[in-house]
């Protein structure tokens, strides 16, 4: 409720086609990107990511898994050329996944340079340099012994991984938390929607405030004058620029002015140490409340 000697005034209505078109089609792509990222995202936080490996009669199979997804990389036996247990020291991905037990993609080692890997994130592996793979291929069985010995006889198995290093305590809520502003993708529409009603004006006790639907930046009316305006040039610095929502630092014909309107094709100006445009709905009495405040208004 605005205090004693203030005068509160609403802005321009505005039709609603074009929000209603903007805004529908952006609240669609936003929750459908929304549901995508935390379909792919919640299960990897929550289920987390596991690789397998098995040798098959002439290949190696490389089973992975995030959240629900599923990956297979398959290696011909034959196209190994070297197989040899090392000892991974520092490094850093590149590309792929890396999180708390699941390391897959591409990483890079300061002694092997980079590397396309599928491991628990563990130390110990075994480096295959594979004909007509780029980079070397990384993965991390707990037997290497036996995997190296399955790889050279062609002979059938299944190997688990090394244990990955354990998950630290809370780091499903840690992952939640991180993706709670995903939820609020689809919020931005709704409030564009909602945004023209948001802005209005209070006139009083020396100053002009205006109120969008974020912020409130208030001019004082000391020395100022004001006028009916139709502007011949409107260009967007920085600030919104949505039909029926235009707020923030505009040039108006060529001069910058704070804008808080619903339209920027005719309103009034306010000049005093800064200049802004405004959308009253009641011109003449928003003007009245001015020249109250000692305002010098123009044409009217």
């Amino acid at each position: 409720m605005a205090g004693a000697g203030i005068r509160q005034f609403s802005s321009v209505p505005v039709a609603t086609q074009a929000r209603f078109w903007i805004g529908g089609f952006v609240t669609v792509l936003m929750t459908a990107a929304a549901v995508a990222v935390l379909a792919f995202a919640l299960p990897l936080f929550w289920l987390g990511g596991d690789v397998r490996y098995s040798v098959a009669p002439g290949e190696l199979r490389i089973d992975m898994r995030e959240g629900w997804i599923r990956r297979t990389k398959v290696v011909a036996l034959d196209s190994i050329r070297e197989a040899l247990p090392v000892t991974l020291g520092r490094g850093y991905r590149t590309m792929g996944t890396g999180m708390p037990g699941y390391c897959a993609g591409l990483f890079r080692y300061d002694a092997l340079g980079t590397v396309w890997q599928a491991t628990t994130c563990c130390a110990d592996a075994v480096l295959l340099r594979v004909e007509g793979e780029e980079r070397p291929v990384v993965v991390a069985p707990a037997d290497r012994e036996h995997f190296l010995a399955a790889l050279r006889d062609g002979s059938a198995g299944r190997f688990d991984p090394w244990p990955g290093p354990p998950r630290p305590a809370g780091f499903e809520l840690l992952g939640l938390l991180l993706l709670v502003p995903i939820l609020l993708l689809p919020v931005g529409p709704s409030i564009f929607f909602l945004s023209p009603e948001r802005i209005r004006y209070e006139v009083g006790r020396g100053t002009l405030s205006m109120k969008s639907a974020f912020a409130t930046r208030r001019l004082e009316l000391a020395g100022a004058k004001a006028s009916r305006l139709a502007p011949r040039r409107v260009l967007r610095l920085y600030g919104s620029g949505l039909p029926g929502y235009y707020t923030g630092t505009f040039a108006i014909d060529g001069h910058r002015a704070h804008v808080s309107a619903t339209t920027v094709a005719k309103g009034v100006l306010v000049e005093g140490r800064e200049r802004a445009f405004v959308t009253p709905a009641d011109v003449r009495d928003f003007l009245e409340a001015l020249r109250a405040e000692g305002v010098a208004v123009d044409g009217d």
